[in-house]
């Protein structure tokens, strides 16, 4: 019988395509680039997440799916198997917007062992310089967020990260490399100066402030005139008390002026939900929100509340 499990395990990522890494393997079909735009709807996006839980449950759960093979074949599963065993990914592009895309993660680990160590290398973090690329500890308690919902992340800084990161001899680990092989390198084709943005939200994580605080942040980083409305508002509308205030807050977290001002904008812009799953700046947001909305709306800078508006500065 267990020789019988193991060869249909074979069979089986014979069948799919695997990326292997000693005897774990993350199947390829799992990790899957959707040439079909998807609108910033929440009923759309929400759908979206459904669908992707349906598929992975029921993978997990099926007697003859690869994560019940292994289990008869030893027993039980670590946790590390049980998350390389349920890995999944799908990226779409976000419509109306030619180089940005929203890849949604199964869960929150998934998406950060596969793009915090590029995020970090991006922004840098709480204890993590930006431009070097991070391992060891430091890379470990920033994957271990458990509260993680969304990354920013553009082309260049990935590819920037993964090009060191071989300088260098790091060596990647089993999700940074087949997501760059099944999805980046499709990017890449897309993109050969690798102008892309990436959005990576999870369905764990997920709300729909997620989506709109990653939106901002991709305004922030690719609308030269949303960055300098911005940074104006921060300095010449937001008080010197609660610019420390700001500080403070969002420091424990986040490093760096520019980037401490992004996240400001981003937790400001991104709309009020039940349960919301952050609520950094406090009362802080009622203070200024529909200022900086109507400063934004009196210079003719898009907001990412406007999914029209976005697609028409995002292209």
């Amino acid at each position: 019988m267990k020789k019988f499990i193991l060869f249909a395990i074979c069979l089986w990522n014979l069948m799919v395509g695997t990326v292997q890494a000693s005897d774990l393997i993350i199947p390829t079909q799992r990790l899957k680039f959707i040439n079909e735009p998807t609108p910033m709807s929440e009923k759309v996006i929400g759908e979206w997440l459904t669908s992707l839980k349906g598929q992975v449950n029921g993978e997990m759960l099926n007697s003859d799916g690869i994560m019940n093979l292994r289990l008869q074949q030893q027993g039980q599963l670590s946790d590390y198997e049980r998350h390389i065993l349920s890995y999944a990914v799908e990226v779409k592009p976000l419509q109306g917007a030619k180089r940005v895309y929203l890849a949604l993660f199964y869960s929150r680990l998934h998406m950060n062992k596969t793009l915090i160590r590029s995020s970090l290398y991006q922004d840098g973090g709480y204890e993590v310089a930006k431009g070097v690329v991070p391992t060891g500890n430091e890379l470990f308690l920033h994957e271990s967020y458990e509260a993680a919902r969304g990354l920013n992340l553009r082309g260049d800084q990935i590819n920037e990260m993964l090009s060191r990161s071989r300088q260098q001899g790091i060596p990647l680990n089993l999700e940074e490399s087949v997501f760059s092989e099944e999805i980046l390198s499709k990017l890449q084709q897309r993109h050969p100066k690798n102008d892309y943005f990436i959005i990576a939200f999870n369905i764990v994580g997920f709300s729909w402030d997620t989506i709109i605080h990653e939106v901002a942040h991709s305004l922030f980083d690719t609308v030269p005139e949303y960055k300098e409305v911005v940074f104006d508002f921060f300095y010449n509308t937001v008080t010197k008390t609660d610019r420390e205030k700001i500080n403070q807050i969002l420091s424990k977290i986040y490093s760096g002026e520019s980037v401490i001002i992004d996240e400001f904008q981003a937790y400001l812009l991104q709309p009020k939900v039940p349960a919301a799953q952050s609520d950094m700046l406090g009362d802080l947001v009622d203070k200024y929100r529909q200022k900086l909305i109507n400063t934004l709306v009196a210079n003719g800078v898009p907001l990412p509340i406007e999914s029209n508006e976005c697609e028409t500065k995002l292209k």
